[in-house]
């Protein structure tokens, strides 16, 4: 869906992501990820997409305004 809908229109959509982790278990496999960066990986050959990890409120809003201001679609996972 994220690569036909999203990146191959190269529509402007932002996906606001949080990393998954032992403590959404009980949701299963979709919200658990195997390695570190599992999402980051499958999603960096996407195309015309961009990725951002934040790690603290003020790179928060950095990245939202800067991703704002761009008509391409990104992942910003929090």
């Amino acid at each position: 869906m994220v690569r036909n809908a999203v990146c191959l229109h190269n529509a402007n959509v932002k996906i606001i992501g949080v990393k998954g982790s032992e403590k959404y278990k009980f949701l299963g496999f979709s919200h658990n990820l195997i390695t570190e960066n599992e999402e980051i990986k499958a999603l960096e050959n996407m195309p015309n997409l961009k990725s951002f990890i934040v790690n603290n409120p003020e790179e928060v809003r950095k990245v939202i305004l800067e991703t704002y201001k761009i008509d391409n679609p990104a992942y910003i996972r929090l």
